[in-house]
């Protein structure tokens, strides 16, 4: 089976979400940017699936103004990241996440990895209701749902 370079998938999935609209930009005036700096979250469901159990759940922190990091199943990521007054993620550049190439020792796992990196590369507008966060694509409007880690 041939595997997709992971440049491609992300740059494919900002493109796709760039072109879609719903005729709203979804944008929240009152989202605190600052509220989600040094902050760390666990994925709790990935376009509207739960996330599997087995492993180490993917992740997302803000741990400086300009990043993003975590793990996405099987390995880590990071990247060139802003959050914007109004709440959206935006990537510095479409392959601007660099990941780590071990691999997953589940099918399963590695499939959500790269679903979890494909809607992660196609960020947009971000929700945070509570202890939980909503990071939209212009693909699904539940594309990423975390849960605040203590």
């Amino acid at each position: 089976m041939a595997r997709i370079p992971l440049a491609m998938i992300l740059g494919l999935a900002a493109l796709a979400a760039g072109c879609s609209t719903n005729g709203s930009d979804g944008a929240d005036a009152g989202f605190d940017a600052a509220s989600v700096q040094g902050s760390q979250w666990e994925l709790v469901s990935l376009g509207g699936t739960p996330v599997i159990e087995s492993g180490n759940k993917p992740t997302i922190t803000f741990p400086e103004p300009g990043r993003i990091a975590g793990f996405a199943s099987c390995n880590r990521y990071s990247g060139s990241a802003q959050v914007t007054p109004d709440g959206k993620l935006v990537l510095s550049a479409p392959n601007a996440i660099a990941v780590t190439r071990m691999a997953c020792a589940e099918a399963a796992l590695n499939e959500q990895e790269t679903r979890f990196l494909q809607l992660l590369g196609g960020a947009g507008q971000m929700r945070l209701e509570g202890d939980r966060l909503s990071i939209l694509t212009g693909e699904r409007a539940d594309a990423l749902v975390f849960q605040r880690k203590p």
